[in-house]
């Protein structure tokens, strides 16, 4: 009896441990998990960072970070604590943007020319509670362009499907607005002003000599009546003086 004991207490340690090590192999793709992936946009160097504003001008240059992490909600029984999930990062328009790596994993990216993309394979362990990881672009565009940016995870994990992330962030052309100059407007304006005021002082002096000239003909005019009158009232004496005298003498 103690012997059947003891073989069904050994065959129940080894099976226990045929379990304990064979399973974490065979059930590591036995989990659940959720992503969390978010993009930040910098146009001052990367002194402050927003979400909002994802539309910026061609000649400006853009830095970009993109924050990830995955995190494990439900882990099979025997499996790991920490598993590896891939993700890639796809970035298109590299004929109009000049993309720079900045900091992060030091990844090796894969270039398509012909289609003018470029792809970041990256490697994320993810945890019950996860560290978020952290990547930086430099964007320098070279014309205006609209970049649809896709970060989507291993499909043959179970990640949630909204934790597949696209963000598009635009470069437009600034408006150039040609105005007339306003101190050509008011050379003309002052122009025609003093032309005014000029056409104005003339035509006074002008009035101005025309009534003092008539005051010296009006004048003139007056002395002349005067003798005229003085000249005629002589001639009349005197003719008056000459009839009277031949009647004294008689």
């Amino acid at each position: 009896m103690k012997k059947r004991l003891s073989r069904f207490v050994l065959l129940s340690i080894a099976v226990i441990f045929a379990l304990t090590a064979g399973l974490p192999n065979a059930m590591a793709d036995n989990y659940r998990y959720q992503g969390n992936v978010e993009f930040y946009f910098s146009n001052d160097g990367g002194a402050r960072y927003g979400r909002e504003g994802r539309i910026f001008y061609s000649d400006e240059t853009i830095l970009m970070q993109v924050r990830f992490s995955v995190a494990i909600v439900n882990r099979k029984l025997f499996t790991s604590r920490t598993s590896q999930v891939s993700a890639v990062l796809t970035i298109p328009n590299t004929d109009a943007v000049d993309v720079v790596y900045m900091e992060g994993q030091i990844i090796e990216p894969t270039i398509d020319y012909a289609n003018s993309v470029i792809r970041y394979e990256y490697t994320v362990t993810a945890e019950s509670e996860p560290v978020e990881q952290r990547i930086i672009f430099q964007l320098k565009p070279n014309a205006a362009v609209s970049m649809r940016m896709t970060f989507e995870f291993d499909e043959n994990a179970d990640i949630d499907p909204v934790s597949n992330s696209q963000h598009t962030v635009e470069f437009i052309e600034r408006e150039i607005i040609i105005e007339e100059p306003e101190e050509v407007d008011e050379v003309i304006d002052g122009e025609s002003n003093d032309g005014n005021r000029g056409n104005a002082e003339e035509e006074r002096k002008s009035n101005a000599s025309y009534g003092s000239q008539a005051s010296s003909d009006n004048l003139l005019y007056i002395v002349f009546i005067g003798v005229g009158v003085a000249v005629i009232m002589s001639i009349t004496t005197l003719i008056v003086v000459l009839i009277k005298l031949p009647q004294r003498k008689q």
